[in-house]
Order: structure tokens, then C-alpha cells, then sequence
């Protein structure tokens, strides 16, 4: 058992995760700012509705890790330990971070709660926690582009560094259609889109790729009494050493609905097809006038 200041987060403890529920809700656009990017399938966000919360959480753990004595709840090398929340000093601004790594030449892997990213951190850097900033849950809201998958089996650094360009260049919040919420994972499946209504997905559409499903194939599957998740989504993603990504078929529904997505044969009895169309992969996408 570790010897730990009274007024600290000891390993017992934890941290909840927000409540995406409370800010976020299914077929709702939601401003959003992006707060780290690692590829279109892995982002973490959080709504603008979470400012004020984490605009007062801010303001008074820097206020308190600013003023507090230089040796007041520092970590020796032997109190860094997996799983231990903890405070860090990063861009001259303290942030909340849970450890998820173990301390090698006196750097340790964090994650950091209110970010979403993890970076190697110099324990020196860090401090206990205190109990005052264990009742705000977690701010990072993980995200995916809907319906995207590598077309490779991974994303590459020059796709996933474009995105981070994209986001970079785009004002601080940016609107977002959520068009499915995993409770189990907590994460969103969103379309990202810029003020003037362009859409980040589409820099990474996948339709041509064959990677998105047409109505035709979910209807048969489900027919057959065949799991749409289970089935489509992974055998043409899967690698060897294991599962590339998933698309679950809410998400895929909704985005059939979205992009106007339609079976050939059953847009051929359809009248109106002189319209922008082409013929993807035995589908037909539709453009209707954005």
C-alpha cells in the first residue's frame, strides 16, 4: 500500500466519465471543439454545453497548483504508479491525467482525462492529485468520423496528420451531427462539419472503396438472420493480428439516410436520375444539392 497524503487520489479511486447523454444527443447537431486528433477514427472532443464546467475545473486547479509550496504533493519515483490519477504541468498549465505506463528514465506514459491524449511526461512534472478535482468527471468525449475505415487496414500519418490540418485551420468550434452514440464505449459516431457546411467526412469517404455497405446487403443480412455488425463491418478489415474497425449498422443506416445513399436497381424505377450520380461498388450516391 502506497504512503500517500490524506488530501489526495489514492490508486482506490476513480474518476467518472462524462455523461454524453447530457450534452449530446442522436440525429442533434452539437458545437463542438476538437480537442486531439490521432486518425478520423479516434478523436476526442467535447461540446461547447461543457464549457462552463470545465472553464471553473480549470481555473481553480491552476489556481491551487500554482500557489500550493514547490514540495507539497510531490511524486517520488516510487509513488508512480499504474493507474493513479494525477496533476500535470503541461504548457504551463495544469492538467488532470490518469498514469498508464511505467515510469522508464524518469518519464511515464499519462493520459490525459480532460484532452484525450496520451503523452510521455516527466514525473517531475507531476502531482498527486487532490480529492477537490476527483468530482468532475472526465471532459473528453471519444468520436469517429462516420463510417470510415482505412482502406489500407490502418490509417496512415499523412491521412491522419491532413485531418488535424483540416481542424487546425477551422475556427474553435465547429458544428457536429451525431448520427450514433455507443453507450458501451461511450464514443460518438459523428459527421464533422465546417460553418460554411462543408463536410470533414467526405475527405475520407470511403464509398468508392467498396467500404460501405448498400441497402440491398444490410437487407439480406438481416433477413438471414445475420448480425450486420458482426459480419460485414469486419471480414473485409480484418488483419492478422486482429480487428481494424467497426461500423455498426445504426451508424450505417443513418448514413444511407444522410448521403442519400440508394440500391441501383431500386434508384433505376426512381424518376429524377439525371441528377449528379455515379455508380460506386453496386450502389448509387446521390448528392442531393447541400
Amino acid at each position: 500500500m502506497l504512503d500517500m497524503p490524506s488530501d489526495v487520489m489514492g490508486l482506490s479511486r476513480t474518476i467518472g466519465k462524462v455523461d454524453v447523454l447530457s450534452y449530446f444527443a442522436q440525429g442533434e447537431v452539437t458545437n463542438v471543439r476538437i480537442l486531439h486528433v490521432l486518425n478520423p477514427n479516434r478523436l476526442w472532443l467535447r461540446s461547447v454545453g461543457q464549457d462552463p464546467v470545465v472553464n471553473k475545473m480549470y481555473d481553480e486547479l491552476n489556481e491551487c497548483y500554482h500557489v500550493i509550496g514547490h514540495d507539497r504533493w510531490c511524486m517520488e519515483p516510487n509513488k508512480v504508479q499504474h493507474g493513479l490519477y494525477c496533476a500535470v504541468l503541461w504548457n504551463g498549465n495544469w492538467e488532470r491525467g490518469r498514469i498508464v505506463g511505467p515510469l522508464i528514465g524518469g518519464r511515464v506514459k499519462v493520459y490525459f482525462i480532460d484532452i484525450g491524449m496520451v503523452e510521455l511526461v516527466d514525473y517531475q512534472k507531476m502531482k498527486f492529485l487532490s480529492n477537490v478535482f476527483s468530482t468532475v468527471p472526465e471532459q473528453a468525449v471519444r468520436a469517429s468520423l462516420a463510417g470510415l475505415i482505412p482502406r489500407n487496414g490502418a490509417w496512415s500519418r499523412a491521412e491522419s496528420d491532413t485531418l488535424t490540418m483540416l481542424v487546425n485551420a477551422s475556427p474553435q468550434h465547429l458544428p457536429a451531427l451525431t448520427l450514433n452514440i455507443n453507450h458501451k464505449l461511450n464514443a460518438l459516431d459523428i459527421v464533422l462539419k465546417e460553418p460554411n457546411g462543408d463536410c470533414f467526412n467526405e475527405n475520407f469517404f470511403c464509398i468508392e472503396e467498396g467500404h460501405f455497405p448498400s441497402i440491398e446487403e444490410i437487407r439480406t443480412s438481416l433477413a438471414r438472420g445475420l448480425d450486420y455488425e458482426e459480419l460485414y463491418s469486419r471480414l473485409p478489415h480484418a488483419r492478422k493480428n486482429g480487428i481494424v474497425e467497426q461500423i455498426s449498422r445504426t451508424t450505417c443506416e443513418n448514413m444511407v439516410k444522410l448521403f442519400d445513399i440508394k440500391v441501383v436497381k431500386n434508384a433505376k424505377k426512381e424518376k429524377g436520375d439525371e441528377g449528379n450520380t455515379s455508380q460506386l461498388n453496386g450502389i448509387e450516391n446521390y448528392h442531393s444539392g447541400e
